[in-house]
């Protein structure tokens, strides 16, 4: 959750052959890369223009890369450039139409969040989770 006089400063950002998506939070998450299409004889110029902005802001970000990112070999460039791969994740898709999920574990709820204590905890795991500091806290806390 971000907080509303942070949703007016963050912004989604489309051109370049990217989407990203940045606030005024310098920690990661906040800041990053979601969608990469280049063109081969683009991308070194394009991939080092999105890493100056981001440099120039002075903020942490995520360059997320996935089987659909061209071009093939975006791991190996942003290596190259210094980037290292923090984390991997699995990505997995499903066709809903058909589904019948299995019951839940015990003790586990889905729960959808709409009073001040639940989303509360919410805030207060995410920023545990990235080990934000108190001048960020308050950036995301509603």
């Amino acid at each position: 959750m971000v907080a509303p006089r942070t949703l007016a400063a963050r912004r989604t950002r489309r051109g370049g052959g990217t989407l990203r998506y940045e606030t005024p939070i310098p920690h990661l998450p906040y800041n990053g890369i979601l969608r990469t299409h280049l063109d081969v004889d683009e991308a070194e110029t394009a991939i080092d223009a999105v890493l100056d902005s981001f440099r120039r802001r002075g903020v942490s970000f995520v360059w997320w890369v996935h089987p659909s990112c061209a071009p093939g070999d975006l791991g190996e460039r942003l290596r190259q450039r210094g980037l290292a791969a923090v984390e991997l994740v699995a990505g997995m898709s499903i066709d809903l139409d058909n589904w019948d999920p299995d019951p839940l574990p015990p003790g586990v709820d889905y729960v959808e969040v709409f009073e001040d204590d639940a989303m509360s905890a919410y805030e207060d795991l995410i920023v545990s989770y990235w080990e934000l500091p108190a001048e960020s806290q308050a950036l995301v806390s509603s």
